[in-house]
């Protein structure tokens, strides 16, 4: 992992220092925001009708601004004003034209190179803050998936290998955006919520979601569906054991939580422009589309792209890699969705009405559930990007990357069959969980190993279940009999 840390970490620096600055989507506007709290020690009020530094990235919230204005504070106001000149003639998503030769949106000057000072040298320390929340992100997606499956440490190493090397992420992750803060935050918020499936509701546990939902809400407003995520892991942790004063005293302390730390600034954007989100004002100032496209049409004319830059479209979406290595990334995708299939289909038999006890109890179980989750957050995203791409021509795979790393986890954990044998789990504090019995060292003892677990087929009648029962306590008299007459060595059972 950490390996994979180090070389996503060296491939964003790398990246920073190549690409010239502001060569990134909407970067010079981020930059602007950030430099308006650095100087001016507020923020940005977005002004309709009028050309202003940070265009529509005004109505962002703030959290990822705030944390990069101080590493700008200290340069120069006056140098930091000084920004590159626009190109008037960059043709702008157009990857494909063979005579594009102008691809930058800016002049760039030899004031730009090493050593770096005044806006070059903000730009790259804004840039390397946001290689080290990438570095951040692949880290948690080891972990993530570390906890989702357990005993498969190559699921674990391939998800966040996927994540570190995707060339995509990488670019992204080396400029100037606050998707790197909100991947980051809704990473490490499905990874708590997969360890509050495996280990329970305490309120400490509850105080760390509300305080990472509550960040990544006042990050970027597209990740409030972490929200309703997490009441429903709440709800599945409960229900088992109708625990239903925990789950009311959880939710509504998480709400809290995360109303206090991000309520302000809706209330501050419904108050200047009458929509907490913004999104309305963005409309505006971008304008929609003029002709409405339906469903089947944007998929067919515009959902190439969306995958393209999903794996590598660089510069302002004007910039392609080689086509292979589109071929590839679509194999791997292939490969992962295959992989969900196949496992869904080698383990159909479980889920037959005849073992429907054991079923639920194989549904209840924390992998099981954390992999519905991220399924659940996946299928929001990418209905969350669809019905903005039907408003605004902005089809970027880069407003996937909050989801994709929780996709590749399910991919490469389904093709390995995490589900024909599970992982022994740690120790549970919910109480639904059954601990499964001594597992026997020796033959005499076997009996137990095979029939621990009586009622899970329910037999014709209630007399033939009593029957089967009294045969069953029979057994286990038995096996505990030959084991005092030949004992075992109980040393070596496993509990």
């Amino acid at each position: 992992m950490f390996a994979l840390v180090i070389a996503f970490s060296a491939l964003g620096a790398t990246y920073s220092f190549a690409n010239p600055i502001f060569e990134a989507p909407d970067e010079l506007w981020h930059y602007a925001y950030i430099r308006e709290i650095a100087t001016q020690r507020g923020f940005p009020v977005m002004l309709a009708g009028g050309a202003q530094p940070w265009a529509q990235e005004g109505t962002q919230a703030p959290l990822y601004y705030l944390l990069g204005a101080p590493l700008i504070a200290w340069l120069d106001a006056r140098e930091l004003e000084a920004l590159p000149a626009p190109n008037p003639f960059a043709r702008l998503g157009e990857p494909q034209a063979g005579t594009n030769d102008n691809r930058n949106l800016y002049w760039h000057t030899p004031d730009e190179a090493f050593p770096f000072r005044g806006t070059a040298l903000a730009a790259h320390l804004l840039r390397l803050y946001s290689v080290a929340l990438g570095a951040l992100t692949v880290a948690l997606t080891f972990a993530l998936a570390r906890e989702i499956l357990p005993a498969r440490v190559g699921a674990a190493i391939a998800a966040a290998g996927f994540v570190a090397l995707l060339p995509q992420f990488i670019f992204i992750g080396s400029s100037i955006n606050n998707d790197n803060l909100a991947t980051t935050l809704a990473t490490a918020m499905l990874w708590q919520l997969a360890r509050a499936l495996r280990e329970g509701i305490t309120p400490r546990r509850v105080v760390i979601l509300g305080l990472i939902a509550g960040g990544a809400l006042l990050t970027k407003f597209n990740t409030v569906t972490l929200i309703p995520l997490a009441l429903l892991a709440f709800v599945l942790i409960a229900a088992p054991r109708r625990a239903w004063r925990t789950l009311l005293g959880a939710s509504g302390a998480f709400v809290a939580i995360v109303a206090l730390i991000a309520g302000w600034w809706y209330a501050r954007s419904f108050a200047l422009y009458g929509d907490p989100s913004g999104l309305s004002l963005i409309i505006n100032l971008i304008g929609e589309r003029p002709v409405p496209i339906h469903l089947a049409r944007w998929f067919l004319g515009e959902s190439e792209g969306l995958v393209r830059s999903t794996w590598g479209v660089f510069g302002w979406m004007n910039v392609l890699a080689d086509p292979r290595w589109y071929w590839l990334f679509d194999l791997l995708a292939l490969l992962g969705v295959a992989g969900i299939i196949g496992a869904g289909l080698s383990r159909r038999r479980d889920f037959a009405p005849a073992n429907f006890s054991a079923a639920w109890r194989r549904v209840l179980r924390p992998d099981l559930l954390g992999l519905a989750l991220l399924a659940i957050w996946c299928a929001v995203t990418y209905a969350g990007v669809v019905r903005y791409n039907l408003a605004l021509p902005a089809a970027q795979g880069r407003l996937l990357f909050r989801r994709w790393a929780r996709e590749r986890r399910c991919g490469h954990g389904a093709s390995r069959r995490f589900c024909r044998r599970a992982s022994k789990p740690a120790q549970s504090s919910c109480s639904w969980r059954r601990k499964r019995p001594p597992r026997a060292s020796c033959r005499c003892c076997s009996s137990r190993r095979r029939t621990h677990r009586p009622g899970f087929r329910r037999t014709r009648s209630r007399r033939a279940r009593r029957a089967s029962t009294r045969a069953l306590r029979t057994a286990r008299k038995s096996s505990r009999w030959m084991c005092r007459a030949q004992p075992c060595n109980r040393a070596t059972r496993s509990i």
